[in-house]
């Protein structure tokens, strides 16, 4: 999916085109100088999930010299604050990708009595859900912990986008003629970060200019999501007689 809309919330920083399953596994609490900061919905264990506000990235290598320090930087100051708060036994950090391919890096607080001890915990146990009042407790807690450190947080709005406002899934046709799929709630701006700047996709950023010759509305985000990867697996040809009927 095209990530790194560039929509922006009451507090003011950019929101990513998250992939759907990160947001149906995690809760978004903020963000910090470049990586967006996730809670993971397992009260298994404390579990912060890290995804760097950058397009089209799968890899830490694929970040610049300055974001991989970057990162790094925001990567162990968080691993340290969750151990002294949490006073984990151990803590586990890591990047799989096998699944959802968008960078993501996982920050585990680990216990000796924990219920996956000592293995990892993909695939160990089903997670454990947060009754509301759990997860709004422990949120609260991380936000008032991300705030005294040096990281630059800012905390997001109760939801990750407004499920009420209008979307648009869109498909764009490239200078080399290939196509591009994505979502927004603001078309105009969008495509003007694809043609210009840094905050458009990477896949576009080397296919300039770029032009809209396709949009729909949806209800929510939800809906444009689903609608999104159910365009993005139709063959060209399907996707050329979409545009045609516009």
């Amino acid at each position: 999916m095209g990530t790194g809309t560039g929509n922006r919330t009451k507090a003011g920083f950019i929101i990513m085109e998250f992939d759907p399953r990160l947001l149906k596994d995690c809760e978004v609490i903020g963000k910090f100088k470049l990586c967006h900061v996730l809670l993971m919905r397992d009260a298994n264990y404390p579990w912060c999930v890290l995804v760097p506000d950058r397009d089209g990235i799968t890899e830490v290598f694929d970040l610049s010299s300055d974001d991989q320090d970057q990162l790094s930087h925001e990567s162990n100051t968080l691993l340290a604050y969750l151990k002294k708060e949490f006073n984990a036994d151990k803590m586990n950090v890591a990047a799989l990708g096998n699944v959802v391919s968008q960078l993501h890096i996982h920050h585990i607080v680990r216990y000796h009595e924990d219920i996956a001890w000592p293995a990892p915990v993909w695939g160990a146990f089903p997670a454990k859900k947060y009754s509301k009042e759990e997860l709004g407790k422990l949120v609260k807690r991380m936000v008032n912990g991300f705030s005294t450190l040096n990281l630059d947080f800012r905390q997001a709005e109760k939801k990750v986008a407004d499920n009420n406002e209008s979307w648009v899934v869109y498909i764009l046709e490239c200078s080399d003629k290939t196509l591009y799929t994505g979502i927004t709630n603001n078309l105009d701006k969008r495509l003007a970060q694809h043609n210009t700047g840094t905050e458009g996709a990477k896949y576009t950023r080397a296919r300039r200019p770029v032009k809209c010759v396709y949009n729909e509305k949806q209800s929510n985000r939800s809906e444009a999501t689903k609608r999104e990867l159910a365009i993005k697996k139709l063959r060209r040809m399907e996707k050329i007689k979409l545009i045609s009927s516009m």
